[in-house]
């Protein structure tokens, strides 16, 4: 399965452990109002798109028009975004705020993909440890990779997260997480 991450810099040894070491691992140095050229090159239309794009960016709060990458410098616009063609694709987004709506979603929405958030701020395990969100991540790509849908992967995802013993609050936070597709 063909899967891409895009990530804040201090997030890429996470994101890797998400996507896999065969999968592409971008970061967010500022590109300005374009799509970055990697970035661009991998989800031209005339090129298959990834079935499971990775985005660990921030947004400072609900309702905004972009995700940032570190230092505050902008990664993603809507601009960027609306032109893409990923009908198929999963995108989980361990971006803060991105569940609770907005023209990122829309515009994520808008490309045909499914779009797999969680409410309010998302807590993962930081720089290196994989936790929460970025472990059910981790748990929907593999099962997406053996065939499931993205509904049951996220379900599946989220039953085994419960498995743990220790409900810490990444865990409990990553339980919010739902699938938004478009027209639902």
């Amino acid at each position: 399965m063909r899967a891409l991450a895009y990530c804040a810099y201090q997030f890429r040894e996470i994101a890797r452990r998400v996507v896999g070491s065969a999968a592409a691992v971008l970061t967010s140095p500022p590109y300005g109002e374009e799509l970055p050229p990697p970035l661009r090159a991998i989800l031209n239309p005339h090129v298959l798109p990834p079935r499971f794009l990775y985005l660990d960016l921030h947004m400072r709060r609900a309702g905004e028009g972009a995700f940032y990458g570190d230092d505050g410098r902008v990664a993603l616009t809507v601009a960027m975004v609306r032109p893409l063609q990923l009908r198929g694709a999963v995108v989980f987004a361990t971006t803060c705020f991105l569940a609770d709506g907005g023209p990122m979603l829309d515009a994520l929405l808008s490309t045909g993909a499914g779009v797999m958030a969680g409410p309010g701020k998302n807590l993962g395990g930081g720089r290196r440890a994989l936790l929460g969100a970025d472990l059910l991540a981790l748990w929907v790509r593999r099962l997406l990779a053996l065939g499931f849908s993205p509904a049951a992967a996220l379900e599946l995802g989220k039953r085994r997260l419960q498995l743990r013993r220790e409900k810490t609050a990444a865990v409990l936070d990553a339980l919010q997480f739902r699938l938004f597709e478009e027209g639902v």
